[in-house]
């Protein structure tokens, strides 16, 4: 496989939040749908995906505060 990025389409929040939690990326504190929507607001955000087959086999977010790149929610699928 060799993974495009594309942004994230919301019609995929569910196999993300599953790929996070199968990396052990989830914790309760930080609910992933409240961070999902929290970076897609955010003009200098995005969720970057990379999909196989129509499924999702990773993902990094990324933002920038203006001064500072961010790298969040690095994840590959286990069995990739």
């Amino acid at each position: 496989m060799t993974p495009d990025f594309q942004s994230l389409d919301t019609a995929d929040t569910t196999q993300i939040i599953a790929l996070w939690e199968k990396c052990g990326l989830v914790r309760p504190w930080n609910p992933p749908e409240q961070d999902i929507a929290h970076l897609l607001a955010h003009p200098t955000a995005d969720i970057l995906v990379a999909k196989h087959k129509g499924r999702v086999k990773a993902s990094v977010a990324v933002g920038y505060d203006g001064h500072r790149g961010w790298v969040y929610y690095l994840a590959t699928d286990p069995a990739q």
